[in-house]
């Protein structure tokens, strides 16, 4: 399809509109806008549904999903607008990797409700859907468009990787120093037996 004129010469607001609007591709639109919004509303699902009762852990790990998702469309528009690419695919590309890490981490644990294991089946779907559109691409599109959605599958799996402190890294600090403690305080308590022991002396 050729490139529409107004898409290069035109002004920001024409550029964006063809990167969202694929140059206007309407396949391209119905393969990608419901593929964001599956992977989106899995991610919130997951967010909603994770393992630590803790909120203050809870709001943060949302928080620094919600930041991800925003610097992951900044970036897919700057590398658009650098290199005059269309499309919202790195994007559900790299929730594609966040779910897959998710996931991977799920089965590994042994705290889960039930509500999230049901969760699994709903994310496998969309992991194969994922795989089978990035597959579709590889066939259609340039070698270089798969490459960015391999790269941003790996992105986003590496992005939920860096979220794991931000859940798991005060229950590890608070084992460590709760063993301690109470050791201290049992031995503080402890009824000592020395004075005895020299006053018995004494007396003999």
């Amino acid at each position: 399809m050729a490139i529409k004129r107004y898409c290069v010469d035109g002004g920001f607001g024409d550029r964006l509109w063809c990167m969202l609007d694929y140059e206007g591709n309407q396949l391209d639109v119905l393969i990608n806008y419901p593929l964001l919004v599956v992977n989106f509303l899995v991610c919130v699902l997951a967010l909603c549904l994770q393992p630590t009762t803790d909120a203050a852990k809870v709001r943060k790990l949302r928080w620094y999903a919600f930041a991800c998702l925003v610097c992951v469309t900044l970036f897919q528009l700057g590398l658009c607008s650098l290199v005059y690419c269309t499309g919202i695919s790195i994007v559900w590309c790299a929730m594609g990797g966040w779910i897959i890490r998710e996931r991977r981490q799920l089965q590994e644990s042994t705290e889960r409700s039930s509500l999230r294991t049901d969760s699994l089946a709903l994310e496998r779907i969309v992991i194969v859907l994922d795989f089978c559109i990035i597959l579709y691409y590889a066939f259609v599109a340039n070698p270089i468009t798969t490459v960015a959605h391999v790269c941003a599958v790996v992105l986003g799996a590496i992005l939920s990787l860096l979220s794991v402190p931000l859940v798991e890294g005060g229950e590890a600090e608070e084992g460590e120093s709760g063993a301690p403690t109470a050791i201290l305080v049992e031995e503080a308590h402890a009824p000592s037996t020395e004075p005895l022991i020299v006053a018995d002396e004494a007396k003999a």
